[in-house]
């Protein structure tokens, strides 16, 4: 990645959702089941580019809702296969990839931030179905 893709690039966070809607489009194959999706290459790949350095927190936790961003984007994208958001987000947080705070961050955010003006149906149904998420987190 760092051969191809220039620091600068790899600072922001919106590289977190890029990163992570490769790993989803990689990790898509028909009839696949998503708690396959994330294995420890992932993980550690997606832990490193969100703490790749050490980093004040506010900025962690902007790259952590930008790997939720890319999750819901792909969730779109492949028109909501059931069950897909619940497990990522489940597997992520067991994984302490992502921590409650951002993804209490994520849940409360009204809109897309830099490039993606997506309507919040999106979110919406997403959230709906992250209910018992959202409670076990609390």
């Amino acid at each position: 990645i760092h051969v191809n893709i220039s620091a600068e690039i790899i600072k922001c966070p919106q590289f977190v959702r890029a990163l992570t809607i490769a790993i989803v489009i990689v990790c898509s194959k028909p009839n696949h089941s998503y708690e396959d999706f994330f294995d420890h290459v992932h993980v550690k790949l997606l832990t490193c580019y969100i703490r790749s350095e050490p980093l004040p927190e506010p900025e962690i936790q902007a790259r952590e809702v930008q790997c939720l961003y890319g999750i819901q984007i792909m969730s779109a994208a492949l028109e909501h296969p059931g069950g897909m958001v619940l497990r990522l987000f489940h597997k992520l947080y067991q994984d302490s990839v992502i921590s409650k705070e951002s993804f209490e961050l994520w849940k409360k955010e009204d809109e897309f931030k830099a490039g993606f003006d997506e309507d919040l149906e999106t979110k919406t149904m997403a959230v709906v179905v992250l209910i018992s998420f959202f409670l076990s987190l609390a």
